[in-house]
């Protein structure tokens, strides 16, 4: 194959791309053995096609995060660990088989949940085009069949009473998430709140009526503070 006479390339660029390429790759090893090991620590038993969609997608996130705001992560490393691993910590508290992803942005934890999860519907819902659009092309990409995407804020959405779990990461209060998602649930349904430390004050500012419930979460590789607050509609006397 000729490349520097096609493309008019010097060989220090051609060097530096194969260089480039070289570290891709190890990187994607690192990661596919990373997830590997994740995997098991989580029980959740990865196949290896899982295993190399994450990193696709993982790869995919970042080409289009190139040209638009999608994430503040860039690199390969940062997605697996703090976006795919710290989704996929929370799966074994989802209820039903119904989910929606609210303000999924980049995808997750909606994404992470559908590509172990296949036999679940998981809905991505978000207000922002640019992020709407990614997620379409990347779900027709990866031929995500158990995945819907809406272009739409959560207090326009007018379907209510049918998802059995709500998914909701870095996106307002306790007090504002519990007026906005538990609408969307099932008498039985209820909300994952994915939060850093222990959210105390926020806890203690919930005047929403409904249960709550704080689990510690463990994230493979990542050295913070993780927790899920589970809301629940309060039990009818």
């Amino acid at each position: 194959m000729v490349r520097s006479a096609e493309l008019g390339e010097t060989s220090e660029q051609l060097a530096q791309q194969d260089r480039e390429e070289a570290c891709g790759n190890d990187a994607r090893v690192i990661m596919a053995n990373r997830l590997r090991q994740a995997s098991s620590l989580m029980s959740l038993d990865l196949t290896e096609k899982q295993i190399e969609c994450a990193i696709a997608y993982s790869e995919l996130l970042l080409k289009w995060n190139l040209h638009m705001n999608l994430t503040a992560i860039r690199t390969l490393e940062g997605v697996v660990i703090k976006h795919f691993l710290d989704s996929l910590a929370i799966v074994e508290h989802i209820r039903g088989q119904r989910v929606i992803d609210i303000g999924s942005g980049a995808g997750f934890p909606g994404i992470a949940v559908a590509l172990v999860r296949p036999n679940f519907q998981v809905m991505l819902l978000d207000a922002k085009s640019k992020k709407v659009q990614f997620l379409r092309h990347a779900i027709a990409k990866f031929g995500f069949d158990n995945v819907e995407v809406v272009h739409q804020r959560i207090q326009n959405y007018s379907s209510r009473g049918g998802f059995d779990t709500a998914l909701v990461r870095s996106l307002g209060s306790l007090s504002a998430i519990a007026e906005f998602a538990l609408p969307v649930l099932s008498k039985s349904g209820r909300v994952i709140a994915m939060k850093g430390k222990r959210p105390e004050a926020e806890l203690a500012a919930l005047k929403i009526p409904c249960r709550a419930t704080v689990k510690k979460v463990h994230v493979p590789y990542l050295d913070s503070d993780r927790h899920c607050v589970i809301l629940e509609h309060p039990i009818q006397s």
